[in-house]
């Protein structure tokens, strides 16, 4: 075989294992909730916005940094069962993962939307590590102009540290 046959050879093989590994990010995003929701595909080069799936990644993910996340997530600041998670109330819904091509020390970051007019409403943002969930945020175009609440008080009773 040739060095430029095998070049094309090695250049289709990589193309191909990096495909499947975005299709099987894409995948495991489809299995999380709501499960009929359109599911953004991964991508960093998108415009942050909220009139897209893959724009509401990108926003959420120059909104909340790696080192931002893992500062709330503590384990004192864990999401209270006993308080409400967003609710869709539209019959159209968006979902998607942020930071899917990084280690983060999570199983997923991961986001759902209500939209409406092909234009999210609103949205939650959430961190899951093995049975812990952190919910980031519930927020919407109004809301992302505020400042994170990156370390509120565990006190709080929204978070299991308040008991």
């Amino acid at each position: 075989m040739s060095s430029g046959a095998s070049i094309c050879l090695l250049a289709a093989l990589l193309l191909e294992a990096g495909c499947a590994t975005r299709q099987s990010q894409v995948s495991r995003a489809e299995s999380d909730w709501p499960t009929s929701a359109r599911t953004a595909v991964y991508s960093p080069t998108a415009a942050p916005s909220f009139d897209s799936p893959e724009g509401v990644s990108r926003l959420l993910e120059q909104r909340w940094s790696l080192r931002d996340i893992r500062s709330f997530c503590i384990q004192e600041r864990r999401h209270n069962p006993s308080y409400q998670n967003l609710v869709i109330t539209s019959p159209d819904a968006w979902k998607g993962r942020i930071y899917t091509n990084q280690r983060t020390g999570f199983d997923r970051i991961s986001w759902y939307a209500t939209v409406s007019n092909g234009r999210v409403q609103e949205y939650s943002l959430g961190a899951y590590r093995g049975s812990d969930f952190w919910l980031l945020e519930i927020g919407g175009s109004e809301t992302v102009r505020n400042p994170l609440r990156v370390t509120p008080s565990p006190s709080e009773p929204c978070f299991i540290g308040h008991q």
